[in-house]
C-alpha cells in the first residue's frame, strides 16, 4: 500500500505513495500495488534500499508498473541484490553514470528491454551471469559504438539481442590551437544520425556545423580572438550531447 509520513518526521518523505529519506537521497520503499505504469526515480536518488524495492509478491501480478526510469539518477553509481523481485516490466533505464550491478539484482524477473547509458559496461558484482534471470529473451540497448564492450563483459555478453542506439562517437574531447599548428585543429566523428555543433566564443570558426553520418569538425581562430583564451563547444544529436573544451 501507499505510505503516509507524519508531517513532522524528518527521517522519511513519502511522494506518491513512494517512502524516501527525507532528503530524496535514497529510494527506501516502493508500495506493491503502485498502479501507474511508469516510475520515473527521482534524479536527487543516489542509493537503493537493498531489500526488494520492487517486489510484485508472490504471484508477481500485484503492480501495473511497467517501466522503471533510473535515467536520471547521476548520482546514482550501484544497483543493489534484489532490485527488482518476481515481477515483469517493458523496460528498466539504467544512468549513464552506473558503476556496478549485483548479480542478483534481476531476481526471478522478466524485462523485456534494458536501456544502458554508461558507455562502459556496469561491473557485475558476484557470479560471473544475471542469477535466475534470462537475458536471452531481453533486448539490451547500449549507447552507439559500444557493442563490442557489451558483447564481451561479464554477464552482459549473455544478451542475445545487443542493439547501439542512434548517436556519435568522437576522437577527442580537448583541441588545442596554437601558433605551431598555425590556430587550426580537427577532430573526427562517428556517426549514424544527424548532429549538431556549438560554440559560446565568438572567436572560434567551426566547419561543419550539422551533418548526417561520419565526418571531420574543423576548428579555426578567427580575428575576434583578441581576449578570449577557452571556449566551449557541444555536439548535440538528440538526447546525446558531448562536450569539447
Amino acid at each position: 500500500s501507499a505510505f503516509e509520513i507524519s508531517s513532522d518526521s524528518r527521517k522519511f518523505i513519502s511522494k506518491d505513495g513512494v517512502l524516501y529519506s527525507y532528503d530524496t537521497t535514497e529510494l527506501a520503499v516502493f508500495p506493491k500495488n503502485y498502479q501507474f505504469s511508469l516510475y520515473t526515480i527521482p534524479k536527487t536518488v543516489s542509493k537503493l534500499n537493498t531489500s526488494q524495492i520492487f517486489d510484485c509478491g508472490p504471484y508477481g501480478d500485484e503492480m501495473g508498473l511497467r517501466i522503471i526510469d533510473a535515467s536520471h539518477c547521476h548520482q546514482l553509481k550501484t544497483i543493489p541484490d534484489e532490485f527488482i523481485h518476481v515481477i515483469r516490466l517493458d523496460k528498466l533505464l539504467l544512468p549513464e553514470e552506473l558503476l556496478s550491478i549485483s548479480s542478483n539484482a534481476l531476481l526471478y524477473s522478466e524485462v523485456d528491454t534494458i536501456v544502458s547509458y554508461s558507455e562502459i559496461p556496469p561491473i557485475l558484482l558476484g557470479d560471473s551471469m544475471f542469477y535466475n534471470f534470462q537475458p536471452g529473451t531481453c533486448t539490451l540497448i547500449v549507447p552507439y559504438g559500444c557493442y563490442d564492450r557489451y558483447i564481451t563483459a561479464k554477464g552482459w555478453k549473455d544478451f542475445v539481442n545487443i542493439i547501439e542506439m542512434p548517436g556519435f562517437m568522437v576522437t577527442d574531447t580537448a583541441v588545442f590551437l596554437s601558433k605551431s599548428n598555425g590556430f587550426k585543429a580537427s577532430i573526427g566523428i562517428k556517426s549514424d544520425t544527424n548532429w549538431t555543433v556549438t560554440t559560446n566564443s565568438r572567436w572560434l570558426n567551426i566547419d561543419p556545423i550539422q551533418w548526417n553520418g561520419n565526418d571531420v569538425i574543423n576548428f579555426s581562430m578567427n580575428n575576434n580572438a583578441i581576449h578570449e583564451t577557452q571556449a566551449s563547444v557541444l555536439i548535440k544529436s538528440g538526447k546525446l550531447k558531448k562536450k569539447i573544451s
